[in-house]
């Protein structure tokens, strides 16, 4: 197996994600590696985004550890609507984990990136990201479920059953499975930047299941069934 290696970084990276989703190959079933460039064409692959014309720009800072897993997820520029914040967030909080760095001499945290989503050409920036996929699904069942205009119970919306499943097992589920409404479930947060580190945790107990490469469409969709609809 072809492994990337990479030296632990002493600063923070700024990285734009611009490149090819057609890159992105697990280097086994149910495997993504362990990098940040897998992470980035990963991000790039299953990015869905709601809105055409985002108010600004958003990046979100996070940890990836030796373990594979990612850590901390930090957003340090909203774009100023929290829906699309939240779609970048879940692009990668969805990724975990990773290919797991078997290396002993390795450990804690290898890569600490930032990633910014950007949808507009801007200046000074050679490339901008483009979604893979149109959020159709998200404006389709904010029709029907409008957002309260309390800030208080405000919600934004995330897949339930993951997206990164169309990298990680690509013929186990349609994109047309996944991304439907009924896939969606609503994260609540009060006034503040709270959704991400909720996205975080919701993510993170898939990451338990998907660490098994060999893990069946069956028990994804019985765990799927366990998930809640709404998570306060």
């Amino acid at each position: 197996m072809y492994r990337l290696k990479f030296k632990l970084a002493a600063a923070v990276s700024s990285i734009l994600i611009c490149l090819n989703p057609s890159l992105v190959q697990a280097s086994k079933p149910g495997v993504i590696p362990l990098s940040t460039k897998a992470a980035e064409v990963g991000v790039s692959s299953t990015w869905s985004c709601s809105h055409q014309w985002p108010p600004s720009y958003a990046i979100v800072k996070f940890c990836i550890g030796s373990d594979g897993k990612i850590y901390n997820p930090e957003l340090t520029h909203s774009s100023g609507d929290q829906q699309y914040d939240a779609e970048c967030a879940e692009s990668i909080c969805a990724l975990s984990p990773l290919e797991r760095q078997v290396d002993n001499q390795t450990s804690g945290y290898l890569i600490n990136p930032s990633f910014r989503f950007d949808k507009e050409q801007n200046a000074g920036i050679p490339f901008s990201c483009k979604p893979q996929f149109d959020g159709a699904d998200v404006r389709e069942y904010l029709k029907t479920h409008p957002e309260p205009a309390d800030s208080k119970n405000s919600f934004v919306l995330v897949h339930k059953i993951p997206i990164s499943l169309l990298i990680r097992h690509p013929d186990m589920f349609r994109k047309e499975e996944l991304l439907n409404p009924s896939n969606l479930v609503e994260i609540r947060a009060k006034s503040g930047l709270g959704f991400v580190s909720k996205i975080a945790n919701f993510y993170a107990k898939w990451g338990d299941l998907l660490k098994d490469p060999n893990v069946s469409k069956d028990l994804i969709l019985q765990f799927a069934k366990q998930m809640p609809d709404r998570k306060d």
